[in-house]
């Protein structure tokens, strides 16, 4: 369980580390298109690496690799949490006893 959560935190701490990125690439606005706040480089990456990508907010450059970077370690962090969650599991009755 222990393990769980901190993979949890890191994929938390994968959203702020990818969002000061943002934020500090956006702050002059030739890479990040703000729409409202400075702090939309924190939103962008909550959305990037949820995989939702709503497009309010678009990358200019090569920047956008740096998202499909963050994406597919997103991806991959997902991956090990489910891989990590499912053994712990209860079996069903009918797996246990053949």
């Amino acid at each position: 369980m222990r393990t769980i959560l901190l993979s949890l935190i890191n994929y938390a701490e994968l959203v702020v580390c990818f969002g000061f990125i943002n934020c500090v690439l956006g702050r002059d606005g030739s890479f990040l298109t703000f729409k409202e706040s400075p702090f939309d480089g924190y939103y962008f990456s909550g959305a990037t690496q949820l995989a939702i990508g709503y497009g309010d907010i678009t990358l200019a450059g090569h920047v956008k690799y740096l998202a499909l970077f963050q994406g597919f370690i997103g991806f991959l962090f997902t991956i090990l949490i489910l891989g990590r969650f499912i053994p712990l599991l209860p079996e069903s009755k009918e797996e246990a006893d053949p």
